[in-house]
C-alpha cells in the first residue's frame, strides 16, 4: 500500500477546526458557502503535481459529492517559492483563488474552520532567520510589513491601493 502524497482532514459542520503546522507544505482549503461546509489537505511541496493534486480533487469529490458545488472557494498557504508552482496546477480545475498567503521563510500555524470557511494564519516563526541581519539594516529605514486581511473586496482593494503607494511600507500577502 502506497502512502499519499498528502495529509487531508474531511472536517463536518461538528467537528471544530482544522489545526496545523505547515513547513514545506501548501494548505488548501475548500469551502462550500452553499453547503457550509469545508475541507483542507496539506501537500508536500516535493509532491506539487499533477498526479497529486487530481488526488487531492477525487478526495474533495468523495467528501462533496460526485457533484461537488460550484461555489467552492479556495484559499492556500505556503512558502512563497511554490505559489507560481500550485496556481499552474490549479488552472486545470478552473477554481477561483479568494485568498492566498505564500512566506518568505518555512513554519507557519494554520487554522481553517470548516463550517464558516474562514482561515487564520499566524505569523512567521520566530525561529526562522531573519531575510536581512539587523546590523545590515543601520542607518537604513526598514519597511514596515503588512498582511492584508479584509472579507470586503472594496476595502481589500483600497487597502492594497493605500499602502501599495507608499515606499515605506511592504505588502507581503494577501487573505479575503
Amino acid at each position: 500500500m502506497s502512502q499519499r502524497p498528502y495529509g487531508s482532514f474531511n472536517s463536518g459542520t461538528d467537528s471544530g477546526p482544522v489545526r496545523v503546522h505547515i513547513k514545506d507544505e501548501v494548505f488548501v482549503s475548500l469551502y462550500s458557502p452553499s453547503l457550509s461546509r469545508g475541507c483542507a489537505a496539506v501537500i508536500r511541496t516535493a509532491q506539487l503535481n499533477p498526479p497529486t493534486i487530481k488526488m487531492v480533487f477525487a478526495d474533495v469529490h468523495t467528501i462533496f459529492g460526485a457533484d461537488a458545488p460550484k461555489d467552492l472557494q479556495l484559499k492556500l498557504v505556503g512558502p512563497r517559492a511554490s505559489e507560481t508552482q500550485m496556481l499552474d496546477l490549479l488552472k486545470a480545475y478552473d477554481l477561483k483563488v479568494q485568498g492566498s498567503v505564500w512566506r518568505e521563510h518555512l513554519g507557519t500555524d494554520v487554522v481553517f474552520y470548516p463550517e464558516t470557511g474562514r482561515l487564520r494564519v499566524a505569523k512567521e516563526d520566530s525561529s526562522t532567520p531573519a531575510q536581512t541581519p539587523p546590523a545590515a539594516h543601520a542607518g537604513t529605514a526598514r519597511k514596515m510589513r503588512v498582511l492584508i486581511v479584509d472579507d470586503s473586496p472594496t476595502i481589500h482593494k483600497l487597502l492594497t491601493s493605500i499602502f501599495s503607494s507608499d515606499p515605506e511600507i511592504e505588502i507581503v500577502g494577501h487573505v479575503q
